[in-house]
């Protein structure tokens, strides 16, 4: 069984979109959460980063949470 990177993302105003968009699609990355001031672009991402890597990815407003 292949071990993969779990990654958690904090900010995704342009420039944390365009990342998120770049490790998705990466094969040994999986990404788990999604966390942003804006909860609503929060949830966005997640909800886009679920669909491109198939697994599920939850959207916060704060690491905290």
């Amino acid at each position: 069984m292949e071990k993969k990177i779990r990654l958690g993302w904090l900010g995704v105003g342009p420039r944390g979109q365009g990342l998120v968009g770049c490790y998705a699609h990466h094969p040994q990355i999986q990404i788990v959460a999604i966390a942003d001031y804006a909860r609503g672009r929060a949830e966005e991402v997640a909800a886009w980063a679920t669909a491109v890597c198939g697994t599920p990815v939850k959207g916060f407003q704060t690491y905290e949470e």
